[in-house]
């Protein structure tokens, strides 16, 4: 049966501070209503800020409540969507709730309206204040004033040419010298100088410190073989500028034998996470971890994994699992299969390795994260962090952890030297991606694209799917996302979201895996995997 939620009656308040300050928090104020009946238990709600009351796929802002309180229905929340997005235009509230630690979210309709309360953040005639009246014709005298700060002038001075008592250094950008000398102009200091500057001959930088700056964008013809070698790498490249090329070099020599179509190979059990070490690919379900040859799809080595292994990361010579039945890392030598177990406390669940040091969430509330070292298996630390933590991944300087549960739903950037906290996403993710530039996230029916130097959330988009989004990897140049109740995987382009391709795999994909030319994806409803085709940078 399904149960109608209502929300009845709402109210919008600013808040302000005791000493008349303004503040950009609102307040909201509804009652709540589950099949006819005012709600009494705590719900998780997800507010987003629209631009329209008819369409809201790209909220301008979306600010999650968990475990709100609700009491014969009624419930308060504060918001604070800053006052960037309050500019006079039209702005609509669209309410998702669901009871708390639930899965689903009901979109409450209509969208509210967010009436002129709110808008108190910037009054809409507040600039009159800031003029005088019109009526005040030649009431401002030489009497009136006692003197005028010079920044405060703007324009042009008619008598400039006879003002002898100008103190300080006039700027060259300002009309002047920039130097208190007159009549020499100063080139040895900093300086900034607007308008279009031509030169009709060479211009030259010397000395230790003379360098060219600014963002290039001006700049044609250059000569590459005069750029030094090394100087251009792929930090400054877009993700889109070296797309994967193996695979149109094998197009390109017909190496159709290396170029391996879709296809579909039973492995047994129910397997989730999957890795490539460089040369095969690691399968984990329940007890087992397979090592498979991806060109053919044979198993060539079974081993003995935990009862319920959930992440695996390779680091050179090892493939470590986890377990959250258990309180211990297994750990497997690739090129024997000889194991070993290090315990690093309960409920292991993902992992990640940093290049020297190995990340493992522990899925528990409160949740905490361990930093082992990969050369002996010892803990080195381990750090506190939100709520029920699962996924984590490195982008090379920090570790980004998704937490999934309780009132702390999150993403949550650490430092690799020290695991301290730096930035708190008010986002999740089943499954997380980093493409050299951006960290993608998959909570519940959304891909969110979270810019990874702050943490800024650059985009959301519902790609059509039910609230089942799972694992998410980059293959240099666009994103493939997993949805289990589709059954599919879909390659979409990583700037503007765009779906190139959408593959039907085996019951309940999970995991996702990319070995340099094709993606592969574990089944864990028909206990097999899936080789996707070949990767080319774009199809359509």
């Amino acid at each position: 049966m399904r149960t109608k939620v209502h929300l009845l009656t709402f109210s919008i308040l600013i808040l302000v501070g005791t000493s008349f300050a303004q503040t950009n928090e609102l307040t909201y104020q509804g009652r709540l209503v589950a099949s006819g009946s005012a709600a009494n238990t705590p719900h998780d709600f997800e507010f987003r800020l629209c631009v329209s009351e008819s369409d809201c796929a790209t909220p301008l802002e979306i600010k999650p409540g968990i475990g709100v309180p609700v009491s014969n229905g009624i419930f308060t929340v504060r918001l604070d969507f800053g006052s960037e997005h309050f500019n006079g235009a039209d702005r609509w509230l669209e309410i998702a709730v669901r009871p708390a630690g639930s899965s689903t979210f009901t979109t409450l309709t209509p969208r509210q309206r967010v009436t002129s309360a709110p808008y108190s953040i910037k009054a809409a005639n507040a600039a009159s204040s800031d003029s005088l009246a019109s009526s005040c014709a030649m009431c401002v005298t030489d009497g009136h004033i006692l003197s005028v700060d010079g920044a405060k002038v703007t324009g042009t001075v008619s008598n400039a040419a006879t003002a002898t008592n100008v103190s300080g250094v006039v700027q060259i950008p300002n009309g002047g010298t920039g130097s208190a000398t007159k009549n020499f102009v100063d080139l040895s200091t900093n300086q900034t100088i607007g308008g279009r500057k031509d030169f009709s001959d060479l211009v030259s930088v010397s000395g230790p410190s003379g360098a060219f700056s600014g963002n290039g964008s001006g700049l044609t013809n250059l000569n590459g073989a005069n750029i030094s070698g090394g100087s251009v790498t792929s930090q400054q490249l877009s993700p889109d500028a070296l797309p994967n090329s193996n695979s149109l070099k094998l197009l390109g020599s017909l190496r159709w034998d290396l170029l391996k179509g879709q296809a579909t190979f039973p492995v047994g059990g129910n397997p989730g996470p999957i890795i490539f070490d460089g040369a095969y690919l690691w399968v984990a379900y329940p007890n087992t971890v397979l090592k498979i040859r991806p060109s053919d799809g044979a198993v060539i080595g079974s081993f003995t994994a935990g009862a319920d292994p959930k992440g695996m990361a390779f680091d050179g010579t090892y493939v470590w699992l986890t377990n959250i039945a258990g309180s211990s890392l297994r750990r497997i030598k690739a090129s024997d299969g000889s194991t070993a177990n290090f315990f690093v406390g309960g409920a292991t669940y993902g992992i990640a390795y940093d290049g020297a040091n190995l990340w493992v969430t522990h899925n528990n509330n409160p949740g905490t994260v361990s930093k082992v070292r990969a050369s002996d298996g010892t803990v080195l630390a381990t750090v506190s962090v939100g709520e029920v933590p699962q996924s984590i991944i490195f982008d090379g300087s920090h570790l980004w952890v998704a937490c999934v549960g309780g009132s702390t739903i999150s993403l949550i950037k650490l430092r690799a030297s020290d695991g301290g906290q730096v930035a708190n996403v008010p986002t999740t993710g089943y499954g997380l991606a980093f493409d050299g530039y951006n960290v993608w996230a998959t909570p519940a029916a959304f891909v969110r694209k979270i810019r990874a130097s702050d943490g800024a959330i650059l985009n959301s988009v519902a790609l059509g799917f039910t609230a089942s989004n799972r694992g998410i990897a980059f293959d240099g140049a666009n994103i493939w996302l997993v949805n289990y109740a589709a059954n599919s995987v879909v390659r979409f382009r990583a700037s503007d979201f765009t779906i190139l391709d959408s593959f039907p795999v085996g019951g309940g994909p999970l995991g996702i895996a990319f070995d340099g030319t094709n993606m592969w994806t574990t089944n864990s409803a028909d206990g097999s995997i899936t080789r996707l085709p070949p990767a080319f940078p774009e199809s359509k």
